[in-house]
Protein backbone atom coordinates (compact mmCIF):
# COMPACT_ATOMS: atom_id res chain seq x y z
CA UNK A 1 0.00 0.00 0.00
CA UNK A 2 0.95 3.70 -0.62
CA UNK A 3 0.38 4.20 2.88
CA UNK A 4 -1.60 3.79 6.62
CA UNK A 5 -4.34 6.26 5.53
CA UNK A 6 -7.53 3.98 5.60
CA UNK A 7 -9.33 4.64 2.37
CA UNK A 8 -5.80 3.55 0.65
CA UNK A 9 -6.14 0.25 2.51
CA UNK A 10 -9.78 -0.02 2.16
CA UNK A 11 -9.45 0.33 -2.18
CA UNK A 12 -6.38 -2.23 -2.03
CA UNK A 13 -7.76 -4.81 0.10
CA UNK A 14 -10.97 -4.67 -1.89
CA UNK A 15 -9.97 -3.36 -5.38
CA UNK A 16 -11.90 -0.13 -5.64
CA UNK A 17 -10.66 3.13 -6.50
CA UNK A 18 -10.22 5.36 -3.77
CA UNK A 19 -13.35 7.64 -4.95
CA UNK A 20 -15.00 4.66 -4.35
CA UNK A 21 -13.97 3.93 -1.12
CA UNK A 22 -14.62 7.23 -0.01
CA UNK A 23 -18.25 6.75 -1.36
CA UNK A 24 -17.98 4.07 1.93
CA UNK A 25 -16.98 6.75 4.23
CA UNK A 26 -20.02 8.51 3.33
CA UNK A 27 -22.72 6.53 3.31
CA UNK A 28 -21.23 5.74 7.02
CA UNK A 29 -19.98 2.14 6.10
CA UNK A 30 -17.24 2.04 7.53
CA UNK A 31 -15.99 1.00 11.04
CA UNK A 32 -12.83 0.67 12.83
CA UNK A 33 -12.83 -1.34 16.41
CA UNK A 34 -16.79 -1.35 16.18
CA UNK A 35 -16.79 2.03 16.40
CA UNK A 36 -18.37 4.04 12.82
CA UNK A 37 -15.45 6.46 11.46
CA UNK A 38 -16.26 9.23 8.95
CA UNK A 39 -12.46 10.09 8.28
CA UNK A 40 -11.54 8.95 5.34
CA UNK A 41 -7.48 9.77 6.50
CA UNK A 42 -7.45 7.94 9.76
CA UNK A 43 -4.25 5.80 10.77
CA UNK A 44 -4.62 2.71 11.54
CA UNK A 45 -2.20 0.70 14.18
CA UNK A 46 -1.30 -3.01 14.31
CA UNK A 47 -4.19 -5.07 15.56
CA UNK A 48 -7.30 -2.60 14.29
CA UNK A 49 -10.23 -4.42 12.84
CA UNK A 50 -12.07 -2.62 10.03
CA UNK A 51 -15.53 -3.95 9.00
CA UNK A 52 -17.21 -2.19 5.80
CA UNK A 53 -20.61 -2.91 5.30
CA UNK A 54 -21.21 -4.68 2.22
CA UNK A 55 -17.67 -5.99 1.32
CA UNK A 56 -16.28 -7.75 4.68
CA UNK A 57 -13.86 -7.41 7.78
CA UNK A 58 -10.28 -7.27 7.53
CA UNK A 59 -7.95 -7.32 10.91
CA UNK A 60 -4.82 -4.80 10.05
CA UNK A 61 -1.79 -6.73 11.09
CA UNK A 62 1.20 -5.02 10.87
CA UNK A 63 3.49 -3.23 8.37
CA UNK A 64 6.83 -5.65 7.27
CA UNK A 65 9.03 -2.55 5.88
CA UNK A 66 9.19 -0.66 2.95
CA UNK A 67 9.27 -1.49 -1.11
CA UNK A 68 11.98 0.26 -2.87
CA UNK A 69 9.56 2.28 -4.60
CA UNK A 70 8.56 3.31 -0.97
CA UNK A 71 5.40 1.32 -0.66
CA UNK A 72 4.56 -0.63 2.85
CA UNK A 73 4.38 -3.94 2.84
CA UNK A 74 1.62 -5.23 5.14
CA UNK A 75 -0.04 -8.60 6.89
CA UNK A 76 -3.94 -8.52 6.79
CA UNK A 77 -6.36 -10.75 7.89
CA UNK A 78 -9.21 -10.91 5.69
CA UNK A 79 -12.32 -12.28 7.38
Amino acid sequence: VASERLDVIISEIYNLSRSESNTLFLAKKVFVNGKLTENNSHKIKSGDTISVRGYGRFTWLSTLGETKKGRLKATVEVF
